[in-house]
């Protein structure tokens, strides 16, 4: 029986492709099955109205619009206005949330909004990526006056990312380097909270006497490619 209340935080992601849908799907299907799981859509770009629903389970479904983050903030991280954060707490007082889940690092500002709401919820948040170290990368392969803009955006994040894993949440990641880059990078306080929680492939049922002719060829995607 399904007794917990949980609020899953994440971009519209069914009918979309990629390995970070691929992710948000194995999750939200998870959590479905174990938790009474509500949705919380962050309207980052131009979504219509028939992706914004085809999230609709048998639970509730909410969506927040974003804003333009201000210039000395990485832009990689979401803002939101007053109006929207308080239809944001009126939702969580409403359902009283045991948990709420969060996809991504750059949703962390509701995961402090819901922390002062609801100090007694527990926040999760699903790191998936290091967004400093995209910017990093991206910047030591053209170190210009051109591509100063990664520059900046390394540092914005790394100050960033420096103070949210030091908080009292849970984090996940998908491998254990960025874990224990993480550790190393900041000066993380308290580990016992940082988790690997690697991605998954959904298995392609076959009979066992049945033998496959085709041809494929595998893929390995790194961030260099």
């Amino acid at each position: 029986m399904k007794t917990l209340k949980l609020l899953y935080i994440d971009v519209p992601f069914l009918g979309f492709n990629g390995g970070d849908k691929n992710r948000s799907k194995f999750l939200y299907k998870s959590l479905l099955q174990n938790y009474n799981t509500d949705i919380l859509l962050v309207k980052n770009g131009d979504y219509s109205k028939q992706e914004i629903l085809s999230h609709k389970k048998e639970n509730k479904i909410f969506t927040i619009n974003t804003i333009k983050q201000d210039f000395y903030k990485a832009s990689a991280i979401y803002n939101f206005d007053t109006k929207e954060l308080e239809n944001f707490k009126n939702t969580l007082l409403e359902n009283e949330y045991d948990i709420c889940f969060f996809r991504f690092a750059s949703t962390s500002k509701l995961a402090d909004f819901v922390k002062k709401t609801l100090p007694s919820c527990k926040i999760i948040i699903d790191v998936d990526m290091l967004f400093s170290q995209i910017s990093k990368e991206a910047w030591n392969q053209n170190k210009s006056l051109k591509n100063r803009y990664h520059f900046f955006e390394y540092q914005k994040l790394s100050f960033f990312e420096k103070q949210l894993f030091n908080k009292n949440y849970n984090f996940l990641y998908t491998n254990k380097n960025e874990l224990e880059l993480v550790k190393n990078k900041y000066k993380v306080s308290n580990d016992d909270n940082h988790f690997v929680l690697p991605n998954v492939i959904n298995e392609i049922n076959t009979k066992e006497d049945e033998t496959i002719n085709e041809k494929y060829i595998l893929f390995y995607g790194v961030l260099n490619s």
